[in-house]
Formats: structure tokens, C-alpha cells, sequence
């Protein structure tokens, strides 16, 4: 059978998704045990220029990827309709949280109803890249399906807030698994070069559920607040039986005990501690940031982490995280940036409906305010990803993205309590149309600078760094808008709010426009409203240095030989691979030696005769 040496074209055919039958575990095996000569800081240039001058090819260019057949317009609903479920109950369940605690008749521990969930879909992120290697990512993908529902009827189900809050916990193991999955899914399923339109999709899906969710929060606590958990069920069976079609390459089978064998259990403990004690730290100091408690947590989470990250380069067991992610320079600017813009934008998506609060509007009022915001964050993810596949070309949106969010975050710094609404409108919108575009494409760049089979350690790497990067977000803008707060309560005449705790204090955002004398009530929402602008003052000298450090990214090629089940991969000169090559002449010299087994987790590849290319596939195999 000749090879095809032609590449899948930009838009793929949804009915028959990228290539055909099911994967050959002969082709998967013999692709496997090639590795590529990896550089130091990677790079595309020569990948042209290798065609005619008879030079070998960068190795980005040579990675094979096996596609299996799947029906798009099935699969990509069903992994939409994942992703919503588990975004969606980050935000549905704080608006309900009063009623909650009315019904079940105590609000003691009733923080922790949201930060369980949280909690434990962050300490588990780093879990599910290396364990889906193992196992394969259908298995995880319904285990966590299965689960999240589970636990949704238990928390609708629930008789006391202990219940609820361990149901929530249980809750967000399923959630981080279906976030996570979902994505590292989408990856087996198309190509490098296509994967932006759909994960543009996906940056969509999360948009429209930060706003679905207070919107639909509301009018279910209406009926039955024991609704927003079980209103999961049939939105998760769903999905599951759209799932059930879905055709993944197959994965070797091992005992338990070779897995076991090659599994980094220190690098976990130390990443998940450290994730852990950095949560239920920043948790802790919506109390009181000088507790013991929260100041000790927060100071150890990052030594945990340095140890996690050390024992990632020393350890000869397959990374939870791979080093190659901090020793290339791209990847590594990639994660910052992630971390910068995920800290801005959880901010933002927190903190405005507060802002609007003050400003008079109800809960669910405020959350249909937030629609600009959610309405272009969504337009621009889809467009750039639709650009990002048919370009070719990743790092224009990036460059474009944090320009026009910078813009966005320096204009909110001017939303005060006599803001109209054209500009809270316009500022917003801009904002959000710069927030989409950075979605999804750091982690192209980040896969177009990896191997293919570590596809899914570096999809729970951007993960993890975007659930941390919200969590200070949050923490960090709630602790400069009270302590901003309490100085100007002090300046207002006949107000005294020093003995008045932080929860209360933003409770009593409700009662401003009711406020009496009108004077004082005045005063109050002035006070709230620049207060909160501070948290726009430091966020937007942040994003000015996301801006400035996407500008050192470099160029890498996202065209991969794709090879149909059952063929083998061309031989050397027959891919046809154009991506724009890199300018630095740094980039254009591979390192004479593969990657070793403690980086990779793959075995070194051995001498090749001329003209055998070497190539990459996922970890992903079969046992002949």
C-alpha cells in the first residue's frame, strides 16, 4: 500500500473526522520506539529549505501522528456538552449558596461548598495526563462522567452541609477529570494544524458558561435549589452516549505492577501537596491573611513545588510534568503567560458582577451585563482558532491578543459608580475580544513545541497552570479591593466598618442602593466602586507583561505527518510540511542526541539507516 503524503486540509470533514480504520498495533508500535532529536529550545527553521537542500529535516516536521476515524459532528458535541458541565459548576452554585444555607438551616463551613469542588479538581489536574498514557483516555473520560453525575445526585440529595460539602468534593474530582480529559481527547482525535477551530470551540464553551451559569443558578434556586445539581444528570448522560461513539488508538496492555514501575509517585506527592497547601491557603485568607495558618500554607506551596519540579528532572520514572516544558524557553514563556492571563481573567469574570452590584443591579442583572464580555471572549476564541488552523500561524493571535487586552484592562481602570453603561459595555467588550484570543493558543504553541506523546502531560500542565493562575486572581483582587475598601470606609463621615469582617463587608453590597441618608448611600457606592478599580490597576501592568513576554516566543511548525491506520509513515523528503520557518539561527540546529529515557519517558532511539525518518507517536499503542 503506497503511503499518502498529503496533509489533511485545514477544515476536516466532520462526517468522517481525520482518517480512516482502526489503527494498525503493528504501525504504532514500530512508530513508538522512534524518538525525535529534540534541540534545546526546538525551533522550525530548515523545514522548508530541507526539501530542496538535501538537509535533514527539523524533527517537528518528521513526528508522526496516528489519527483514528471518528464522526466529528458526534464527537464534538459530546466533549462540548463535557467541558460545560464541569465550567458551568465552577459559577451555578455561588448565587444559590444563601438559599442553601436557609434550607439546610446553618452556614457553618458553607465556604467550603465552593472551594471543595475547587480543591480537588486542582489536585487532581496533574493526575490525569500520565494516568491516561497508562490507561488510555476513554476509560477516564466516562469515569469521570460517571462520577461527576454521581456525586451531583448527592449533592442534590443532600440533608446537611457536610453531606453537601464532601458530595462537592467528590464532585470536583469529576469535574477536573472531564476538563482535563476532554481536552487531551481532542488532541487523539485531529490534527496539530486543525486543533485550534475545535479547542476554539472549547474556549467558547467556557465563556458562555461563566455566564450561563449565575443566570441559570438563579432561576433554578427559584424553583428547587436542589435543581442546579441534578440538572447535571441528563445533561451528562447526554453527552456520555454521544461519547460512546468515539474511536481512540489502542493502548498496550500492562499489569499493574509495570505500571506501577514507571509511574513518578514523588513528583506527584510533591505537586499535589503543593497545589493543596497553596488552594486551602488562599481559601483561608478570605478569613484573615496574618492567620498562622494561611501564611504558613501559602509559604510552602512553593518549595513543595520547587522539589516537585526538581524531581522532574532527576527522576527516571515517566514526569508527572515534563522537564522539557522549563528548559525550552517557548513552553516556558507559554505557562507564564497562561498563569498572567488566567489570573486577569478569573478576575475580571469574578469581580465585575460585583462591580455591578454596586452599581444597583440584581444578581441575575448583573450576569446578563456580564454578556459582552462572555459574548466576544467566545466570538474571538472561535475566530482565532478558525485562523490559527487555515494560517497556520499562532503567535500573530497571541501578539493581537494581549495588545487589545491590555487596552481592555487599561480602559477598566475608569469604570467608577457614575460609569454609563456605553462604557462599561465598550470596556468590557474590549477586553473580552483580547481574552479570547489567548483561550486556546498557548497550548497550540506549547504542542507545537513538544512531542506528540507528551501531548497529554503538557494539556494537564496548561491546566493546572490556569486553575493556579485563577485561584490567586480571585484571592489576590479580594484582598487588594478590602484592604483599598476599609481605607476609604475610614474617610466617610458617620461610617464605621472597622470592626466589620470581610464576608460582611461584600454581603453588604446587596443593601447599598438602599442605603439611607442618601448622602451616606452615595458615599458607600463611591467608596465600593473606585475600591474595586484597583483590582484593574494591577491587573493591567500584569497583562503588559503577559504582552511583552509572548514577544520572545519562537516559531514552531505545527504540520506533523499524519498518517492514515494500517500505512507506515513516508520516507525521508516525501513530507511535504511548509510551516513558516523560525528566524533564529539557533533554532535550525537539532542536538545531536535524543531525548533521554528521564525526559521523555521513551527509550533513546537507536542508529537509523539514511533516509528512515525519525518520528513521534502517543504513547498510545497496542500489544500485538
Amino acid at each position: 500500500m503506497t503511503p499518502s503524503t498529503t496533509q489533511p486540509p485545514s477544515q476536516p470533514d466532520l462526517n468522517r473526522g481525520e482518517h480512516g480504520r482502526a489503527p494498525s498495533p503493528v504501525l504504532l508500535e514500530e512508530a513508538r520506539t522512534l524518538t525525535p532529536q529534540l534541540d534545546e529550545e526546538g525551533g522550525a527553521q530548515g523545514q522548508q529549505n530541507a526539501q530542496t537542500d538535501g538537509q535533514a529535516q527539523h524533527w517537528t516536521a518528521k513526528e508522526v501522528h496516528v489519527i483514528p476515524e471518528n464522526n466529528m459532528w458526534i464527537i464534538v458535541p459530546g466533549l462540548m456538552l463535557s467541558i460545560f458541565l464541569a465550567a458551568l459548576d465552577q459559577t451555578v452554585v455561588a448565587i444559590a449558596l444563601p438559599t442553601i444555607v436557609r434550607k439546610l438551616g446553618t452556614s457553618e463551613g458553607y465556604a467550603w461548598v465552593g472551594s471543595a469542588y475547587m480543591l480537588t479538581s486542582g489536585a487532581t489536574s496533574p493526575f490525569w495526563g500520565v494516568l491516561s498514557d497508562l490507561t488510555g483516555r476513554k476509560p477516564l473520560l466516562f469515569f469521570g462522567m460517571i462520577l461527576f453525575m454521581a456525586a451531583s445526585a448527592l449533592c442534590g440529595a443532600a440533608q446537611n452541609m457536610t453531606w453537601l460539602i464532601a458530595a462537592r468534593a467528590v464532585q470536583g474530582i469529576g469535574g477536573g477529570a472531564l476538563i482535563s480529559m476532554t481536552q487531551i481527547t481532542i488532541g487523539d482525535v485531529v490534527s496539530l494544524e486543525n486543533r485550534a477551530q475545535f479547542q476554539g470551540l472549547i474556549g467558547a464553551t467556557f465563556g458562555i458558561a461563566a455566564v450561563l451559569g449565575p443566570v441559570l443558578g438563579g432561576l433554578l434556586t427559584q424553583v428547587n435549589w436542589r435543581w442546579i445539581f441534578w440538572v447535571n444528570i441528563p445533561t451528562g448522560t447526554l453527552g456520555g452516549l454521544l461519547l460512546t461513539r468515539l474511536n481512540l488508538n489502542p493502548v498496550p496492555r500492562k499489569t499493574l505492577r509495570e505500571h506501577a514501575k514507571n509511574f513518578d509517585f514523588i513528583g506527584l506527592f510533591f505537586i499535589t501537596a503543593a497545589v493543596v497547601c497553596l488552594l486551602v491557603g488562599f481559601t483561608l485568607s478570605e478569613a484573615s491573611w496574618s492567620s498562622p495558618a494561611t501564611i504558613a500554607l501559602i509559604a510552602v506551596s512553593p518549595v513543595l513545588f520547587s522539589f516537585g519540579i526538581l524531581n522532574e528532572f532527576l527522576t527516571k520514572r515517566r514526569p508527572i510534568l515534563p522537564p522539557r516544558l522549563f528548559r525550552t524557553r517557548t513552553t516556558l514563556i507559554l505557562l507564564l503567560s497562561v498563569f498572567v492571563h488566567a489570573f486577569s481573567f478569573f478576575a475580571a469574570n469574578y469581580y465585575l458582577p460585583l462591580y455591578f452590584q454596586i452599581r444597583g443591579a440584581s444578581i441575575i442583572v448583573s450576569a446578563l451585563l456580564m454578556i459582552p464580555l462572555s459574548l466576544s471572549t467566545s466570538l474571538t476564541s472561535i475566530v482565532s482558532g478558525w485562523y490559527i488552523s487555515n494560517s497556520k500561524k499562532w503567535r500573530p493571535t497571541l501578539w493581537v491578543g494581549w495588545g487589545i487586552s491590555l487596552l481592555g484592562y487599561g480602559l477598566m481602570i475608569n469604570l467608577d459608580s457614575t460609569s454609563s453603561l456605553a462604557k462599561e459595555v465598550i470596556y468590557t467588550l474590549i477586553a473580552g475580544l483580547g481574552i479570547g484570543c489567548l483561550m486556546q493558543t498557548p497550548l497550540i504553541g506549547m504542542l507545537s513545541a513538544m512531542p506528540q506523546k507528551e501531548m497529554a502531560l503538557v494539556t494537564s500542565a496548561m491546566q493546572l497552570t490556569r486553575l493556579l493562575g485563577g485561584t490567586v486572581g480571585i484571592s489576590a483582587g479580594g484582598a487588594i479591593y478590602l484592604s483599598i475598601l476599609r481605607h476609604r470606609l475610614d474617610d466617610i463621615p458617620g461610617y464605621d466598618g472597622i470592626d466589620v469582617p470581610n464576608g460582611d463587608l461584600i454581603n453588604l453590597v446587596g443593601s447599598l442602593p438602599s442605603m439611607q441618608p442618601e448622602e451616606l448611600k452615595l458615599s458607600l457606592i463611591n467608596a465600593y466602586a473606585e475600591s474595586l478599580s484597583y483590582i484593574w490597576i494591577v491587573c493591567t501592568p500584569m497583562v503588559g507583561i503577559g504582552f511583552l513576554l509572548v514577544l520572545c516566543v519562537r516559531v514552531y511548525g505545527m504540520k506533523r505527518i499524519i498518517v492514515k491506520p494500517g500505512e507506515k509513515p513516508p520516507e525521508d523528503g516525501q513530507n511535504t510540511a511548509t510551516d513558516a520557518p523560525a528566524t533564529s539561527s539557533e533554532e535550525s540546529t537539532p542536538s545531536s542526541s535524543p531525548i533521554d529515557e528521564k525526559d521523555s519517558g521513551a527509550t533513546a532511539a537507536p542508529e537509523l539507516p539514511p533516509g528512515l525518518p525519525i518520528a513521534v507517536v502517543s504513547e498510545q499503542r497496542a500489544t500485538p
